[in-house]
């Protein structure tokens, strides 16, 4: 029997067609021969102060385009965007919770409608950062991945880095305390991934991992290792050899507290929510390691940023 979420995602899509198979997947985007570069997408809510810094680290990196879901933000989100000096590269897209997947709805819209422009589309949070660990870029780095349909990256788990407030400055500079990589035993279960997929390739996205033909939700490591998202918390998967994915996952105590009133756009809840928030962080906070490997690309978002006055007093760069 098809599910409600399925008939959901066929009328999300209903150009595309369909498996005839019992996994009711439907058929990956076309492959369009003048497709180019890296996309990302994202859903925000109340993220504008955040979203300057995040688009601007992407976009130095060689990030083309960046789809922004809104769902239903209250805090001029557009006017940050406009701010992060990249502005003609994002497509905003109203994206209220109609219905409790609304993330994953958000995110094979995304696949159906833009997917045909782009080699790769990457799936982030506002809070998420990839960079080359050897500071080539994005683009070239992604090009040794050519023979996969997918490239997942496992987090590297920041917490508050003992911040109470929000602080003025980038993300990348005012968080530096990390879960040590790959988490072992009891911290495993701070192991997560997020996806890179060729369009093309896939039939469906989840959250973390897209369904790959008949194979279900699958990841794919650097290494071309293929594994069912069943085995996410095992840490042999877990290489992080020339991208790192940061995931701030609390930033301040301030901003932490305001995560946990906002909710979580992919389940309902907010009792049952923010247990598990706050479990997480303790976990990630229980034993830390310093990391500074994103602030190479610091003094580049500063340049980026520096045309508005906002993204300054944001970035602690305003007199």
């Amino acid at each position: 029997m098809i599910t409600y979420f399925q008939r959901l995602w066929q009328t999300s899509r209903p150009s595309l067609g369909y498996r005839t198979n019992n996994e009711f997947l439907p058929i990956p985007v076309g492959t369009d021969q003048s497709r180019y570069g890296i996309s990302l997408v994202t859903m925000v809510k109340d993220e504008a102060h955040f979203i300057s810094e995040w688009i601007a680290f992407h976009a130095i990196q060689g990030i083309c385009h960046f789809y922004i879901y809104d769902n239903g933000s209250s805090d001029a989100l557009d006017v940050a965007v406009q701010n992060s000096g990249f502005a003609e590269r994002v497509t905003l897209i109203h994206w209220p919770s109609f219905h409790m997947k609304v993330k994953i709805l958000a995110h094979n819209h995304a696949l159906a409608s833009f997917g045909s422009r782009h080699r790769w589309v990457g799936f982030l949070d506002v809070d998420e950062f990839v960079f080359a660990k050897n500071g080539a870029g994005l683009e070239d780095t992604f090009a040794n991945f050519e023979e996969q349909p997918v490239l997942s990256l496992p987090w590297h788990m920041f917490g508050s880095s003992e911040i109470d407030v929000r602080p003025s400055g980038l993300v990348i500079d005012n968080y530096i305390k990390k879960s040590p990589f790959p988490p072992q035993g009891e911290r495993a279960t701070l192991l997560n991934w997020k996806s890179f997929v060729d369009p093309t390739a896939v039939a469906m996205m989840n959250i973390h991992a897209p369904c790959i033909d008949n194979l279900g939700a699958t990841l794919m490591n650097e290494r071309g290792q293929k594994f069912s998202a069943r085995l996410r918390r095992c840490s042999s998967f877990a290489v992080s050899e020339t991208l790192q994915l940061n995931h701030y996952y609390s930033r301040s105590e301030e901003d932490f507290e305001s995560k946990i009133s906002k909710g979580r756009a992919a389940k309902a809840g907010l009792e049952t929510n923010e247990k598990r928030l706050r479990e997480v962080k303790q976990a990630i906070e229980a034993h830390t390691v310093v990391d500074v490997s994103a602030q190479g690309y610091s003094n580049q978002v500063r340049q980026a940023l520096c045309h508005s006055d906002v993204a300054m007093r944001n970035c602690g760069m305003a007199s």
